[in-house]
């Protein structure tokens, strides 16, 4: 038994930080999401879809052996790792892996990774780092997407699949290579874990034509949604995808 899950373990005794990347995310316009859904079945459903692919990210997290954990709460998301610099590509690509998974299914994700003071275990989460990540998250990624603390590139500037966009280091979730190395085992994966597959699990991984779902899936939410701040964040997401397209052709 996880002694942290157990209250009577729990006392004052010190405990110190450890260096530790970390991604906060959330989904871009919950609030509006759940609104939307209502008691829609089929709605909820795709809720259901997003929740289920939080059990693939903490079993591709918790699973690493770098003392991994991951807290969700809602759409809110945090999960780090003992910082490692052989493990940094893998931690990101995670991070991306699961953003392209719930795009596919229409939600967009916004979140920030940074490396530094955290303590995170099975019932806690709190540290400096934690606080320098949904800052940026919540002041700098603005759009749907995961940036990178420009603050710790010079640990985090060796990762891969990563574009510069709009002044700040991005994940490139939906450029060609990432979607070629990284999404196609992300959704045989995820599609394994949930009790009803995504959508996007029943296509052949072409990088074009997933990016076109895609970009489908944007204009849908477009449709949608009235609220000038939200159209201009998946405007911004809808430019971005047209960007891609256009590089593959």
């Amino acid at each position: 038994m996880d002694q942290s899950a157990d209250p009577s373990s729990w006392s004052d005794a010190p405990i110190y930080y450890e260096e530790r990347i970390v991604a906060y995310f959330d989904v871009l316009g919950w609030k509006n999401v759940i609104e939307d859904a209502g008691v829609n079945p089929t709605r909820l459903g795709q809720l259901r879809s997003l929740v289920g692919l939080y059990g693939y990210l903490q079993k591709q997290i918790v699973e690493d052996s770098r003392g991994s954990a991951i807290s969700a709460f809602s759409d809110n998301v945090v999960a780090s790792q003992r910082y490692d610099a052989d493990a940094l590509q893998d931690f990101i690509d995670t991070i991306g892996r699961y953003q392209f998974a719930a795009a596919l299914n229409g939600f967009f994700i916004r979140g920030a990774v940074t490396v530094g003071d955290l303590f995170h275990d099975r019932t806690s989460v709190f540290g400096p780092a934690l606080i320098r990540a949904h800052d940026l998250e919540s002041r700098e990624a603005k759009y749907p997407r995961v940036i990178l603390d420009p603050g710790r590139m010079d640990v985090l500037g060796s990762s891969k699949r990563i574009r510069t966009l709009d002044g700040h280091f991005t994940i490139d979730t939906f450029g060609a290579e990432f979607i070629r190395v990284c999404a196609a085992p992300t959704l045989q994966a995820a599609s394994s874990s949930l009790e009803t597959p995504p959508t996007s699990n029943r296509m052949v991984l072409i990088p074009a034509a997933t990016l076109r779902l895609i970009l489908t899936n944007v204009e849908a939410s477009l449709a949608r949604t009235d609220v000038d701040g939200a159209r201009e964040k998946l405007v911004w997401l809808k430019a971005n995808i047209e960007d891609s397209l256009r590089e593959m052709t």
